[in-house]
């Protein structure tokens, strides 16, 4: 928890900075504004808290294990391709992935989704957070 606490305030600030970029440097049109920052405070902290359970777990294979994870939610996400043209395995796996889930809140919360379904989006990515926690895991013997 004082990992957390350290570390959140930090990641608040980006999450703010990136945002306030995105909205009035470079013009991006939200349909809501406070939802967009809210949305994006919550894929931060979820990234936040998975990172620092492999760190924590494994520290430099816990990096390692990160910037691996990174590179394949990347690609899996449908983020920059379309999933009808990814590979087969990649498609399969990419609803396993959180980045798919915090691309498609943030697509809905650009789009002026329906918030229960940028709600289901977030209640995944909640679900990551909670459940990749080292916390809970280390207790577990």
């Amino acid at each position: 928890m004082s990992k957390v606490l350290l570390f959140a305030p930090v990641v608040l600030l980006q999450t703010v900075l990136v945002d306030s970029v995105l909205l009035y440097g470079f013009g991006l049109q939200v349909s809501n504004v406070p939802l967009f920052y809210g949305v994006s405070i919550a894929i931060a902290l979820t990234f936040m808290k998975i990172l620092q359970f492999f760190i924590t777990l494994a520290d430099q294979i816990g990096r390692f294990i990160g910037v691996v994870l990174l590179t394949l939610q990347l690609a899996a996400s449908a983020g920059t391709y379309p999933a009808e043209l990814l590979p087969a395995w990649l498609q399969a796996i990419g609803p396993w992935m959180p980045m798919t889930h915090a691309i498609s809140a943030l697509r809905l919360v650009v789009a002026g989704g329906a918030a229960g379904e940028i709600g289901s989006e977030l209640l995944v990515l909640a679900v990551y957070a909670r459940y990749l926690s080292y916390s809970r895991w280390c207790c577990l013997s």
